[in-house]
């Protein structure tokens, strides 16, 4: 009887042992001091249950120390298990931060694809290109038809902006690596608007700071060394704001990761034809994440 009254707490049944020689009276009155015992020691529990649930329930971001990232976790894993310091943050803050990370990883979509343009060209780009490029991205009119186009341009659609224009002779003396190469360029160049955006989350930012991450775009004819330099300082840029994000939230892929997977996936058709490897099908899909 006693072993039931004090099942659940830390009590000893042994404390409250009753004899088969006891009286009724005597083994009433110890059962009594059991079930006091054990409401005692739940009314000075109780405040420290109550917090244990209050703080299992409130989320927020800490460093996880087996990772060294930031995630989304709550108060009592924070603190209690991984004894670091925790952010509560609120539904709103973590769609925020969703919303900025899906913008990185735009950027992200866009700084690889060019950087892999790049580096499938095996040679230095001849001047004669390097001058028809000049000309095409000279062109103000053409800027502002590709400018509906977003993060979706590609060859096709950059032939249909460059019809009737004074740039399409210059267009059509470029290969096919160098045209994947000045549309990377193009694409780059529209991702510093989206990570000014991620950062100030909001699309009203200075013409200086605009030009100033515009230079960390190298452009398509600068050569692979300078090219190399430009972008990895671009990218450092973008690694920095992604680092305070946490990498688990549900439904969205951390900047961090989503550049692994770039990294890893099978080369462009004008990547693969430089390193003679069978052409990627279809057309990327930046929403999707696949070629379609």
């Amino acid at each position: 009887m006693v072993s039931q009254i004090v099942a659940g707490t830390k009590i000893p049944p042994g404390n409250y042992h009753i004899d088969p020689k006891d009286s009724i009276a005597d083994a009433k009155g110890m059962l009594k001091q059991a079930r006091d015992a054990v409401e005692e020691q739940r009314k000075t529990q109780a405040p420290f249950v109550q917090e244990d649930i209050r703080d299992r329930r409130t989320q927020g971001y800490a460093v996880n120390p087996r990772t060294g990232d930031v995630e989304l976790t709550n108060k009592y894993q924070a603190e209690r298990e991984w004894k670091t310091p925790f952010e509560q943050v609120t539904p709103t803050q973590t769609k925020a931060d969703a919303n900025v990370m899906r913008q990185l990883n735009d950027v992200q979509l866009n700084t690889s694809r060019y950087k892999k343009s790049l580096d499938a060209i095996p040679h230095d780009i001849s001047p004669l290109a390097a001058t028809n490029m000049s000309n095409i991205l000279s062109d103000q009119q053409l800027g502002l038809r590709l400018e509906v186009m977003g993060a979706g341009l590609d060859v096709g659609m950059f032939n249909k902006a460059v019809k009737d224009l004074s740039v399409a002779s210059s267009w059509n003396k470029l290969d096919e690596k160098e045209r994947e190469a000045l549309i990377g360029y193009i694409r780059a160049k529209t991702a510093v608007i989206a990570y000014q955006r991620a950062l100030t989350n909001s699309g009203r930012f200075t013409e200086k700071q605009l030009q100033l991450e515009m230079g960390n775009i190298p452009l398509p004819f600068v050569g692979s060394t300078v090219a190399d330099a430009q972008l990895g300082s671009w990218q450092e840029n973008i690694d920095a704001a992604a680092r305070g994000m946490p990498t688990n939230l549900p439904g969205m892929m951390h900047p961090k990761f989503y550049r692994q997977q770039l990294e890893r996936e099978a080369p462009t058709k004008a990547e693969g034809a430089a390193a003679g490897a069978p052409a990627a099908k279809g057309r990327w899909n930046p929403v999707t994440g696949r070629r379609e």
